[in-house]
C-alpha cells in the first residue's frame, strides 16, 4: 500500500479500506485498535483512520516499539514450587 493511493484532501481513510489494502486481518486490526496502537474514530457510524496516524504507527512499529520478548516455559520440576508464600 502506498500512502499516495488515498485522497489527501482530508487525510481520512475508512479503516476497513486501509485494513484490506495492507492485508491485515480483522482480528489483528481490532487488537491494534483496542491496545491503542492505532487510533481510529467514528463518523456517522463508520470507522476512519487518519493517514498521519497510520504513518506514526508504522514508524513506532519499525523502531520495535511493539516487539515482545519471547516467552520461555519453565518446567516445574526444575523450580521449587511455593503456594501462598509458604513452601509445601
Amino acid at each position: 500500500m502506498d500512502m499516495n493511493d488515498y485522497d489527501k484532501t482530508d487525510g481520512l481513510v475508512p479503516f476497513e479500506k486501509w485494513r484490506r489494502d495492507t492485508g491485515i486481518s480483522r482480528s489483528t486490526s481490532w487488537r491494534w485498535r483496542c491496545n491503542g496502537w492505532v487510533h481510529a474514530f467514528r463518523i456517522g457510524g463508520k470507522v476512519y483512520v487518519n493517514l498521519n496516524e497510520v504513518a506514526r504507527f508504522v514508524e513506532l512499529a519499525k523502531s520495535g516499539q511493539f516487539a515482545k520478548q519471547p516467552m520461555v516455559k519453565v518446567r516445574l520440576a526444575d523450580k521449587a514450587v511455593t503456594t501462598g508464600g509458604k513452601t509445601p
